[in-house]
């Protein structure tokens, strides 16, 4: 998580910003459709499609992500 925390913060990026930058640079025919009822939230998730990841960072991001302990709605009991 602080690898994570440490990559938002070297874009200037909050980390909603930087979860809809990562999944934007994935893919080219991603599409990201986040909502919100607060207009600062989406303000904040707008600021998501202007963060540029590279191939690397985006890699990186990939192999955090699959060391993070996943919760029991992914099927894998936690002890």
């Amino acid at each position: 998580m602080a690898f994570l925390q440490k990559t938002a913060e070297e874009h200037s990026a909050t980390m909603s910003q930087l979860s809809l930058a990562w999944m934007l640079g994935k893919h080219s025919w991603l599409t990201a459709i986040p909502s919100s009822r607060k207009l600062e939230r989406i303000v904040e998730n707008a600021g998501g499609a202007v963060v540029k990841l590279s191939v690397e960072e985006i890699k990186a991001i990939d192999e955090a992500l699959d060391k993070l302990p996943k919760s029991d709605i992914f099927g894998v009991k936690n002890n």
